[in-house]
């Protein structure tokens, strides 16, 4: 859990330094690095929904086995 966190960390922050360079994108003459940043901007976005389920899906079985073992 703990790795997914970090991860979840290090992709959000990558994601607002790509949100501040979409900001100023007009300023970026290269169209390759245009380009770079808006994919990899939604690259980060579908990374952080995976890192998410993960989580929740983690949390949700966690949350299943101390039921259980209060049941037992």
């Amino acid at each position: 859990m703990k790795k997914i966190k970090e991860d979840l960390l290090g992709s959000i922050i990558g994601g607002v330094i790509l949100l501040i360079g979409l900001k100023f994108i007009n300023l970026i003459p290269c169209s390759w690095l245009q380009t770079g940043i808006k994919i990899g901007l939604f690259y980060i976005v579908i990374d952080i929904v995976c890192l998410l389920w993960k989580l929740y899906k983690f949390k949700k079985i966690s949350k299943s086995e101390l039921i259980n073992d209060k049941i037992e």
